[in-house]
């Protein structure tokens, strides 16, 4: 799982978390709210290609760096 806007609702975030852990599912990864995500998507382009703000970028890098590790562990 991904926690998208996490800091909108922290509470709603540590649920989220708490379910997570309660049924054995990895939260990869936090994405804070930012509008530079909405302006990447109003023009089409990718986040990452869009900004390179840590804050955004980071989060996206260790989602995906946990779905490819689960993926080549599986042999995909």
């Amino acid at each position: 799982v991904c926690i998208n806007k996490y800091d909108v609702n922290e509470e709603g975030a540590r649920q989220i978390e708490e379910y997570c852990a309660g049924e054995g599912i990895d939260v990869v990864s936090r994405v804070p709210f930012d509008t530079k995500v909405t302006e990447a998507q109003v023009q089409g382009v990718p986040l990452v290609e869009y900004t390179d703000d840590p804050r955004l970028v980071g989060p996206l890098e260790e989602a995906w760096r946990a779905v490819t590790k689960r993926l080549d562990a599986a042999g995909a």
